[in-house]
């Protein structure tokens, strides 16, 4: 069993409000792309991916404590000043 599975196992699933939150964090962080749209989902699950240091296919595979770095590094983001389409940040596996 991998260190991601251990986590995910014991881990507390991410809630409703986080993942809300998530997705006006990503607006704030400057990612434009449609949230729906394979272009947008792959952005931001590949942002996911790096900020955790792992494969993320979800942002129902996420536990709370997942859910909570990610915000703060979305929030981290949106505070600096914009270096480039964020879409463009490194997908995990590229």
């Amino acid at each position: 069993v991998q260190e991601a599975e251990i986590v995910e196992e014991t881990g507390e699933a991410i809630t409703a409000a986080q993942r809300r939150a998530m997705f006006a964090g990503f607006t704030e962080a400057g990612f434009d792309t449609d949230a729906k749209s394979t272009e947008g989902k792959a952005a931001r699950l590949g942002y996911i991916s790096n900020v955790l240091g792992r494969e993320v296919g979800s942002t129902n595979d996420l536990t709370s404590a997942e859910a909570s770095r990610v915000l703060d590094a979305l929030r981290e983001d949106a505070q600096q000043p914009a270096e480039g389409d964020p879409a463009l940040w490194q997908e995990a596996g590229e």
